[in-house]
């Protein structure tokens, strides 16, 4: 659930980004803001490669854990 910061006055979830095509700046200003949208793009990658790093070391601890429990599984 999201909390209200994140939402405008009707409840949908405020963007945050913009279109490169959508900027009304100047050109400092419109390179700052693609900059900056950049950076976030690559924040959420490098955040996407560690949580898929997560996810299958999990499910691989839980994978050793049936198998110590119920033994390896049959070939069928």
């Amino acid at each position: 659930m999201r909390d209200e910061a994140s939402l405008d006055s009707v409840g949908k979830p405020r963007a945050w980004n913009l279109e490169a095509e959508a900027l009304n700046g100047t050109d400092e200003e419109n390179a700052a803001y693609i900059e900056h949208h950049n950076r976030i793009s690559d924040h959420i990658k490098a955040y996407n490669v560690l949580t898929d790093e997560l996810v299958k070391k999990t499910n691989a601890e839980i994978e050793a854990m049936h198998v110590e429990f119920f033994g390896a599984p049959l070939e069928i």
